[in-house]
């Protein structure tokens, strides 16, 4: 499943940077021949610039209902089911995928920092992918370091979400943030697996919540009325995300659902002795 996911995300990132290399006449420069592509193409703006729009405008957007469903709405039914596969795989999988997880996120930052960089440059998808590789290598040696700042990212995200939750003045959410941020890079340092679980569940979590109602709101029939409980509850998606969080830190720290029937099963054992199994008859 996950490598048929990553092969039609990888499709279609493809495919919307063609939609954008144009020489200097303004005429394409990519011939569109292959039916396929044309049609993975036609998937709207790619979900990393609505994304970066909504962090730039406030981090804590999941507790804001106009700016959520605003960002809902534009993302395309194809890029909400791989969200929600992406999304699922990290809550459950995130811990033992850590180093493909941290890999290709420092390789996203890199491919996005470059296109803001190069804007519409001639070869800035170009040198995007080489910055991406770049980012990429260099994150791998230095695995510790790059969860560290990912995971205070994912930190700062879900702080100011949080200090915004609980009540506290929204305009001041980027003490939150800051907090979130402080507290998971300082962890990095003496808990490595947490805050891999953290960065895992928190992004994925999100991933999952939006891509599951940006594609409940494909539905004509369901759209009004999610729209208007969204609206009418701020703390829907944020309570729903934390949800999710706690689900996947569980399940990971257990070792998915194998690990925690055994907890459970040696539950009833005396402490510090092992539940004697059945012998097989």
């Amino acid at each position: 499943m996950m490598h048929h996911t990553l092969t039609a995300l990888t499709s279609l990132l493809l495919a919307q940077w063609e939609d954008g290399w144009v020489d200097s006449n303004g005429a394409a420069s990519v011939d569109h021949a292959s039916s396929s592509t044309a049609a993975l193409s036609d998937t709207g703006a790619a979900p990393s610039g609505l994304l970066a729009d909504a962090l730039r405008e406030r981090l804590d957007f999941l507790c804001h209902p106009e700016t959520l469903k605003e960002l809902l709405l534009n993302i395309h039914i194809v890029w909400a089911g791989i969200f929600i596969a992406l999304g699922l795989f990290s809550v459950i999988h995130g811990w033992r995928w850590r180093k493909v997880t941290v890999v290709a996120l420092a390789a996203i930052a890199g491919m996005w920092g470059a296109s803001q960089v190069a804007g519409g440059a001639q070869g800035a998808q170009i040198m995007a992918a080489a910055v991406a590789v770049i980012t990429g290598i260099v994150a791998w040696p230095f695995m510790r370091y790059a969860a560290a700042l990912f995971g205070g990212l994912a930190g700062a995200f879900a702080g100011a979400n949080i200090w915004t939750a609980i009540g506290q003045a929204p305009e001041q959410h980027y003490v939150g943030a800051l907090i979130g941020f402080v507290f998971v890079c300082m962890l990095a340092l003496t808990a490595f697996r947490s805050v891999i679980i953290a960065l895992t569940t928190v992004v994925g979590a999100t991933m999952l919540v939006m891509g599951s109602l940006a594609a409940l709101l494909t539905i004509d029939m369901w759209r009004d009325g999610l729209l208007e409980t969204i609206n009418d509850t701020p703390l829907l998606v944020p309570i729903l995300t934390g949800a999710v969080i706690v689900v996947g830190a569980v399940m990971q720290y257990g070792g998915g659902l194998k690990g925690l029937n055994t907890m459970a099963d040696r539950a009833h054992a005396p402490i510090g002795k092992k539940p004697v199994e059945a012998k097989a008859h």
